[in-house]
Formats: C-alpha cells, structure tokens, sequence
C-alpha cells in the first residue's frame, strides 16, 4: 500500500504490471515468480485505491501451459480489474533458465537459428497441448473474456472460430 501511496504522490498515472500468469504453479516452477495470486490481486486492488490505472500483462504459452491453465489466466486477470491488459507469447532467450527448461524438454530446436519474433503475434515453441492459431485465437479474444461476464463464455468461444461473431463482439467490447 505504501509503495502505491507513494506512486501516486509522485504523479504516477499508470502502473503495467506482470501478472504473467493466472497458475501459481507455472508462475513458480517456470517463471520464477513466487507471489500468490491474493498477492497479485492486492496490488492493483491498491493501485485502484489510490488512482492509478493499470496494464497487466500476461504471457502466454507457456511451457506446459493448457487451455485451462490460460482461463485461470483469464480468471486472475478478472479478479486484479486492470484498467487494460495486454498479452504476449512467451520467447525464451538463449543463455536464460527459460530456454535450458524449453530446450531439455523439447519445446524449442537448439540448433535452429531463432531469430526475434514479434511477441504479439509469433509463437517460436513446440507446445504439445495448443497449436499457434489456438495460442493466436485466445490471445485474440482473451480481453473479451476477461471484461465480460462469464455466463457469456460460450458465445465468446464461439467467436474464437467466427470472425463475424469476433468483429460484432470487439466492436461492442
């Protein structure tokens, strides 16, 4: 509360914050981040308390990461209430915990030259549980799911796979 308190008295207007993923588990093992997810949902209870806007910023296909692993995502960022979200595909880079963890179990080719990709849109990792136009199509709708009400989760999956549906959704979003 302090440090919020203190962002706001030096004109802070908006704070971006990681909250990477929605499983504390993924979070911990292969992230590295051990906050809880009260933890995370405190912090921007108050940087809403003292004004300031928020981004959280959520990575997504992670190593082992599922479709359900992206809906607690989905969750988590429902509960924290940012003002906005933004989400990115993981790339790991050479020489990082990260890319030993991909490399030792398969999810990237060691001998293949990566090249950067764009966060937003290429995915560089060979996830067994989601395709890139799966991880494409979520990170498309993922803020529909986030700012609206759950009880309406099935129309926004149907729009995972209609782009008339997605375009009326985004629009009214």
């Amino acid at each position: 509360e302090e440090f919020a308190k203190a962002l706001k008295k030096a004109n802070c207007v908006n704070l971006s914050i990681g909250i990477e993923s929605g499983n504390e588990e993924i979070r911990k093992t292969v992230l590295k981040r051990y906050m809880k997810n009260e933890d995370i949902i405190r912090g921007f209870q108050m940087c809403k308390k003292y004004g300031l806007r928020t981004t959280g910023f959520v990575i997504l296909g992670l190593p082992t990461e599922t479709r359900k692993e992206i809906f607690e995502s989905i969750e988590l960022t429902r509960k924290c209430e940012p003002s906005a979200v933004d989400t990115f595909f993981l790339y790991p880079y050479k020489g990082t915990e990260i890319w030993d963890w991909c490399v030792k179990n398969g999810w990237i080719d060691p001998n293949k030259e990566q090249e950067y990709i764009d966060t937003h849109h290429g995915y560089i990792l060979k996830n067994p549980n989601l395709t890139h136009e799966e991880l494409l199509t979520l990170r498309k709708v993922f803020s529909l799911y986030v700012y609206t009400d759950p009880k309406y989760y099935s129309i926004i999956e149907k729009a995972e796979k209609d782009e008339l549906l997605y375009s009326f959704l985004n629009e009214v979003y």
